[in-house]
């Protein structure tokens, strides 16, 4: 059980690492879009962060430890 959920959570970080680095880059495009089109720079940069703010790792680890209970 130990090795299963070792590797679990190995694939899970991995994964969860290339969501970021997707997310950061997605937040980055729409920012520059919006910053092309005349928004305000703090207005772009909130909306911008919203792609960032879905990416977050405790809800996905709450659920993996839910699972492994």
């Amino acid at each position: 059980m130990i090795p299963v959920a070792f590797s679990m959570i190995l694939r899970l970080i991995n994964s969860y690492i290339r969501m970021r680095c997707r997310a950061k880059q997605a937040k980055w495009a729409f920012y520059r879009e919006l910053k092309i089109t005349g928004m305000p720079t703090r207005d772009a940069n909130s909306l911008a962060g919203e792609y960032v703010a879905t990416a977050k790792l405790r809800p996905i680890l709450k659920i993996l430890l839910q699972h492994l209970s």
